[in-house]
């Protein structure tokens, strides 16, 4: 099984919960195979810190944030990806 960028930030980067058992090897092929995500990987603690030092100094967030967000992501990750011999 192939991992999306998108996926693989919901269930290593970013997770809910703990990944299925079943996934890992998945999560664990795209993390190998893409400099992209692992970057993100490596760099998102430091870039969660910093949002939530900033919080006082932003408006609230309005309605449709995230799904703004997610679709931002995944326009830089197909814009990467098309640059890039790794497309997953």
């Amino acid at each position: 099984m192939s991992l999306r960028h998108e996926e693989f930030f919901a269930l290593a980067i970013d997770p809910d919960e703990a990944p299925d058992p079943g996934l890992v090897p998945a999560i664990e092929e795209h993390r190998a195979s893409c400099a992209e995500c692992r970057e993100l990987e490596r760099d998102y603690a430091s870039l969660v810190k910093l949002a939530k030092s900033m919080w006082f100094r932003l408006p609230p967030v309005s309605p449709g944030h995230k799904e703004r967000v997610m679709a931002a992501a995944r326009e830089v990750f197909a814009q990467g990806s098309r640059g890039s011999s790794a497309t997953t």
